[in-house]
């Protein structure tokens, strides 16, 4: 009992965060708050970027960094080559790319893997990584980085907060993809889809009046792809 009232009393983050994030420990949450604190007269360096930003690999190897030293663990040593995978996968490439890249990556470092072994290891790294541990982990690190600037009274930089969830989830950033999936394409249909538009911050509305305007059998599209867009319409 002394052990709880301990342990509580280190607790200052209100219940509503900490239960919102039930697989994640309370002082590992009050951790990151109070590293939070401590970087308050910078805090807006600590917002998650688009994955097309010019720096976006630093910003999100330091992103993964604070969480695996808060809020979870992750080894460090990784960091790098996970910074690579979120970007490349909230930045639209297809699963081809990622594993293209993963097995030059290896040959490059002279480490003999077998291509197949290279797509288990990309195709479970989106799936347990990606979409779940980080999504999980970064889901908590955004609930208390909102947090603390509702509490010190920076409300303003609460708007440049990015819709990190739908971009680990879907595995697209810009609003136009986001958009073209919420009429319920797939994401290969998107991304395949992309040669052919131009503005990245087209609304729901917008894409569907742009592939009703489509004319599907003049564009180099498989068959798969063309049904896809058939059903949305």
């Amino acid at each position: 009992m002394t052990e709880l009232y301990s342990i509580q009393s280190k607790i200052t983050l209100p219940s509503s965060i900490i239960k919102k994030n039930p697989g994640i420990s309370p002082l590992a949450q009050q951790k990151l708050y109070n590293f939070f604190t401590e970087h308050i007269d910078e805090i807006d360096t600590l917002i998650p970027v688009y994955p097309n930003d010019t720096n976006a690999f630093e910003e999100y190897k330091n992103l993964i960094d604070i969480i695996g030293r808060t809020i979870s663990y992750y080894p460090p040593q990784l960091n790098a080559s996970r910074a690579i995978l979120l970007i490349n996968w909230m930045s639209g490439k297809p699963l081809s790319y990622l594993i293209r890249k993963s097995y030059e990556s290896y040959k490059r470092n002279h480490y003999n893997k077998k291509l197949p072994a290279v797509i288990r290891e990309v195709m479970e790294n989106v799936e347990s990584f990606v979409r779940y541990q980080f999504a999980k982990d970064s889901s908590c690190y955004i609930d208390i980085l909102r947090y603390v600037l509702e509490i010190n009274n920076k409300q303003e930089l609460m708007e440049s907060i990015p819709q990190l969830n739908l971009w680990l989830e879907f595995g697209v950033s810009q609003k136009t993809h986001l958009s073209l999936l919420a009429l319920g394409l797939s994401r290969n249909t998107v991304l395949e889809l992309t040669k052919y538009i131009i503005s990245t911050k087209k609304s729901k509305d917008e894409c569907l009046e742009w592939l009703r305007s489509l004319d599907l059998d003049e564009l180099e599209l498989s068959p798969i792809i063309i049904d896809d867009i058939k059903k949305v319409l």
